[in-house]
């Protein structure tokens, strides 16, 4: 006689105890139904549905059982659970709708992304995430091609719960039934804001180095053409009485030409040409002395704040160069104040850079950083400004009052010194300034870093042209 042990691939004395518990809960009248591994004559090992239940078999009491093959169910199963686990763990975002676009699953990633939760998602429309930055036709295209029964592939600008832009890319596809029926959609979708900020800084940067060497190029020629005017001038006026209206035509022609000057030295410092000996700064030293050079220029209308960490280690490079800093984004402060007056705020923290922030502020690695922010309660700017106030010769100011050179001469210097400029701004809401400039770390036979009262460190003071540095962009 067969014993259930021998067509199942269960450990024997299990089987018999189990069996007979299932068999005599049966036999008192409760159905079993339940799934249970057996083995084939022929030894395949297979998945069944076991139904037991009381039968009464030529007059006598049995237990009935009814066993049928789910194997391929059990496959089809195993294989769901698979797929729900590498939604549930993608690091992309997973949405699922029906044929109207109503929201039925969204993975962990999208609430991680979105700031959405799973109940307010399902149930919804990924209208949710509508930004406003694509027009009716865009979102047409995309429903006439999925409901086409054709894959969709592009590039979404969404907004998260708390209002934030991001940038994703998406594929969408139809799901259909077995008689092809349209009854899903199922998005795949990948944030790529921090890769998209990266590329236009690449593309900005070539632009930029591109602009820079033409730029050299041509102020080191003008320069040579410059020394000959300052030389000749010179030589000129030491012929002409200095009452004469002769000699104060060849003053202007000399004031002229030491502006011209100054304009070359703006751009060779933004092509990089203009090399200067990089010596180790106190930072929380140069921003006061730099602000008392501005305090004449100050509209009486600004409030100056300033919050300096004195505990802020050093960084390397030129003191004069750094004054430029300061005094350009000050003077870009001082405009956007113009005329309302408004409040000044200059910060400067040590802050500790890793992983995403530091991609996020461009640098090439984390680490130590001094963070300078110039920040102004101004009129803001724009998206459009925003895109090119780092390109020379561009300007909002009226014809005869900025070169355009300001935030490009602050943005090769920063560079130069291996660190990043960013800022945040919106119209009517003012604009912010982050410099971070990598924290010198001295090496163990380099001399201990001193202060001197002039920001520098084991160096001699440093002479500053106050006129060509209080000049603003």
């Amino acid at each position: 006689r067969l014993q259930v042990a021998d067509f199942t691939p269960v450990e024997p004395g299990y089987v018999q105890e189990a069996a007979g518990r299932l068999v005599r809960a049966a036999g008192g009248g409760e159905p079993q139904l339940f799934e249970w591994p057996l083995r084939s004559k022929e030894g395949r090992v297979f998945w069944a549905e076991v139904n037991l239940k009381r039968a009464t078999i030529r007059g006598r009491a049995r237990v009935l059982a009814l066993a049928r093959d789910i194997t391929a169910r059990k496959r089809a199963e195993a294989e769901r659970a698979r797929l729900e686990t590498a939604f549930e763990q993608a690091a992309e975002t997973v949405v699922i709708t029906d044929a109207d676009g109503t929201i039925l699953y969204v993975n962990p990633a999208f609430t991680k992304i979105s700031g959405y939760t799973r109940e307010e998602a399902i149930g919804g429309s990924p209208k949710i995430l509508k930004s406003g930055e694509h027009d009716d036709a865009f979102y047409k295209r995309l429903w006439e091609t999925i409901r086409g029964g054709e894959t969709w592939q592009g590039r979404f600008r969404n907004k998260k719960k708390d209002g934030k832009i991001y940038t994703e890319d998406a594929t969408i596809s139809p799901v259909r039934d077995r008689s092809g029926t349209i009854v899903n959609f199922v998005a795949v979708k990948r944030d790529v804001t921090d890769l998209v900020r990266l590329e236009s800084d690449l593309r900005q940067a070539q632009k930029m180095e591109a602009i820079g060497t033409l730029a050299g190029g041509i102020a080191h020629d003008f320069n040579n053409i410059l020394y000959s005017i300052l030389g000749f001038t010179d030589l000129a006026m030491d012929g002409v009485p200095s009452e004469t209206r002769t000699y104060r035509c060849l003053e202007g022609i000399r004031e002229a030409g030491a502006r011209g000057t100054e304009l070359v030295s703006q751009i060779l410092t933004f092509s990089r040409r203009k090399e200067r000996e990089k010596r180790p700064l106190l930072l929380q030293e140069v921003v006061p002395q730099t602000m008392r050079l501005l305090a004449g220029t100050a509209p009486s209308s600004v409030n100056i704040r300033q919050t300096l960490d004195p505990a802020c280690g050093p960084v390397l490079g030129d003191r004069t160069e750094f004054q430029q800093i300061v005094m350009n984004l000050c003077s870009n402060a001082f405009h956007a104040m113009q005329g309302k007056g408004g409040d000044l705020d200059i910060r400067l923290e040590e802050v500790r850079l890793d992983g995403a922030n530091v991609r996020a502020s461009g640098l090439p690695r984390g680490g130590r950083y001094a963070r300078l922010s110039v920040g102004d309660t101004g009129y803001g700017i724009d998206e459009s400004t925003a895109r090119r106030m780092f390109e020379p010769y561009f300007t909002t100011k009226p014809v005869g009052e900025g070169t355009g050179l300001g935030l490009s001469t602050v943005l090769g210097i920063v560079q130069a010194m291996e660190g990043s400029v960013r800022a945040e701004s919106a119209p009517g809401r003012g604009a912010r300034f982050d410099v971070l400039l990598p924290v010198h770390e001295p090496t163990n036979d380099a001399p201990a870093p001193r202060a001197d009262g002039n920001g520098l460190e084991n160096s001699p003071p440093t002479e500053v042209d106050h006129a060509a540095d209080s000049r603003g962009r």
